[in-house]
């Protein structure tokens, strides 16, 4: 898929919820599912969904994450 197929469907899917002819909740799992896309063949990071959590981190950028946080919790 290419990357202005992707935006397509975002845009469609954003124009869907600003219309109301979707929920919110519905609005967020299109989302996420054309987020994934994304991420698997644009940016070769192939994400990891914590079910527990609801939180949503790629395999890459977990330690960048935890990095991150680390750094702005020594700045308090």
């Amino acid at each position: 898929m290419s990357d202005l197929r992707e935006s397509a469907m975002l845009r469609e899917l954003v124009s869907d919820y600003y219309n109301q002819l979707i929920t919110f909740e519905e609005y967020r799992a299109q989302r996420n599912i054309i987020f994934d896309i994304i991420d698997e063949e644009i940016n070769g990071v192939v994400p990891v969904h914590d079910k527990d959590n609801d939180v949503e981190v790629a395999n890459n950028d977990a330690s960048l994450i935890d990095k991150a946080i680390s750094f702005f919790k020594k700045s308090d």
